[in-house]
């Protein structure tokens, strides 16, 4: 069998992405859609769940049960949608780490260069200590920012999305339209 690596949608899976592809199937002699999908464990990618489907299959599937259409695309787009805020909240922490070493290093810094003799140099001292303040006035404009943010993500949580019964039926027209302009 062939490695499928170079696949589009195994490409995009790689990439720790959902992938979906659209074909024509040499083999199975007809077009096929296909979709990879990742599977993490512990922030890395330990397999790849492939599958397939002729786009004819798919088409009368279509018309016999877009609800199971329609609720896989929603958990497809749920699961795209938490990857996504994953990998922002992991770029959000390495930035604050950032952010918070550079005037801690600076004061700690300042703080051993008067202990070892700046503080007998009125003007070098009064110098260093205003970087202290400024550095200070810089962490604490961090951790106020943080706070702000912890508390905008506790009220949304809190006010977490309402779930109320509705009619699905209403729905399936549009969806379904949407699908047949994907296939």
């Amino acid at each position: 069998m062939d490695n499928h690596a170079g696949r589009p949608e195994v490409a995009e899976a790689l990439a720790g992405r959902v992938g979906i592809s659209t074909r024509f199937s040499n083999t199975l002699q007809q077009k096929m859609m296909y979709v990879a999908v990742p599977v993490v464990r512990q922030q890395t990618i330990t397999v790849i769940v492939r599958v397939f489907i002729s786009v004819t299959t798919m088409a009368q599937t279509l018309r016999l049960s877009q609800v199971g259409i329609l609720i896989a695309l929603l958990v497809f787009n749920n699961v795209t949608r938490l990857r996504r805020l994953e990998t922002m909240r992991r770029d959000f922490v390495a930035n604050v780490s950032h952010e918070l070493k550079t005037p801690i290093t600076a004061i700690k810094g300042m703080v051993e260069t008067l202990l070892t003799g700046a503080l007998q140099e009125p003007q070098t001292a009064e110098r260093f200590l205003g970087i202290v303040a400024r550095q200070s006035d810089r962490l604490e404009a961090i951790i106020d920012d943080l706070l702000t943010l912890s508390r905008i993500e506790q009220d949304s949580e809190q006010n977490a999305v309402s779930l109320n019964e509705c009619q699905i039926l209403p729905l399936l027209p549009s969806a379904q339209q949407v699908c047949r302009q994907a296939a």
